[in-house]
């Protein structure tokens, strides 16, 4: 016996079937958490938040550092806004570890 009638005598399409449906409904799942993820995210971040409420300071208090420059200041033409960013570069020099943008 071989080809389709193999298939048949050995529950062949029932597998098949099986298998189809066991794959599309883990992607069907994977795409429903990938969806909701950032809602998740977003609910660890407030558990978070609510536990070390009390040990930070309020965003309010904390001032930009002395070399932010806001957005509301930056200039449409690049010129004028390199010039805005050209004491930051002078500062950092030529090279810099990224960290240090950070610090």
């Amino acid at each position: 016996m071989t080809g389709l009638e193999a298939i048949s005598a050995n529950n062949g399409w029932s597998m098949a079937v099986l298998g189809i449906t066991i794959v599309f409904s883990g992607l069907v799942i994977l795409s429903l958490a990938i969806s909701q993820l950032k809602k998740i995210i977003d609910l660890l971040e407030k558990r978070k938040k609510g536990s070390k409420q009390k040990a930070m300071p309020e965003e309010d208090t904390v001032s930009p550092p002395e070399d932010f420059i806001s957005s509301d200041v930056c200039p449409e033409d690049i010129h004028e806004t390199a010039l805005l960013y050209k004491p930051l570069f002078e500062k950092r020099g030529d090279t810099f570890q990224l960290s240090e943008l950070y610090g």
